[in-house]
This record gives C-alpha cells, sequence and structure tokens, in this order.
C-alpha cells in the first residue's frame, strides 16, 4: 500500500462520517494514461457476509466504473480491499471520483450502504 497519501477524499453523504472510508490511490497523484489502483478499507459496526465497492471515474468527456467484491468481516474489524482500474484519459484534471461501499449485513439478511467518499483531481 503507497505509503505517502496527497489526494485527499471527503465523505459525499450524510452518515458517511460515522466509519468514514480510508481511500488511498497508486499513483498519487494520479498520472495520464496510466492504470489507477484504489485501496479502499473502513471499520465495520455490524457482521459482513460479503460487500462490494464501486468506484466511478467521471467528468463530461470521461466515464469509467469498477465494482470490486470482498469477503467476509466481523463487527468491529476492518475490511481492506484493492480495486483497479484501467487506463486514465490523456488529461485527469477535472475527473471526479467518487466510491460507495454496500455490504450484505448479516443481521438484516440483505445490501446495506455502508458509506462513501469523493474527491476531485
Amino acid at each position: 500500500m503507497p505509503l505517502e497519501k496527497r489526494t485527499t477524499f471527503t465523505p459525499c453523504s450524510s452518515g458517511s462520517d460515522k466509519n468514514p472510508l480510508h481511500v488511498v490511490i497508486a499513483p498519487d497523484p494520479p498520472v495520464p494514461n496510466q492504470n489507477m489502483t484504489f485501496f479502499v478499507s473502513q471499520l465495520t459496526s455490524v457482521n459482513v457476509l460479503n460487500g462490494i465497492v464501486h468506484i466511478e471515474l467521471y467528468n463530461d468527456a470521461y466515464d469509467q466504473s469498477k465494482s470490486c467484491s470482498f469477503s467476509a468481516v466481523k463487527a468491529g474489524e476492518i475490511f481492506s480491499i484493492e480495486c483497479n482500474l484501467d487506463s486514465l484519459p490523456d488529461t485527469v484534471q477535472g475527473i471526479s471520483a467518487f466510491i460507495d461501499v454496500s455490504a450484505n449485513v448479516e443481521e438484516l439478511q440483505q445490501y446495506q450502504f455502508m458509506g462513501c467518499a469523493k474527491t476531485d483531481f
């Protein structure tokens, strides 16, 4: 995992800051025409059977999204996932990134929103 964090992600909705997502990218800052890796983690407050991290990069001329799955995590533990996106466009300036996490909560036996984060490059 990268040691130096330059890009800052912020919670994107109310409730997302209770157990905020921790997001680090590599390379940081993003490099045009190269792949980018997102390292996403979060402290869970519920027992999770499995979950999905959805990442979207977009602006008026560009849109790329990817979903990555993670396995069971017990309440009070941290899930951590690495999710790779294909080659970025010729310019990354003006691109927004949006990350959201949903998890299949054991007690509910259904998917529940766990949090989201965003940034602009």
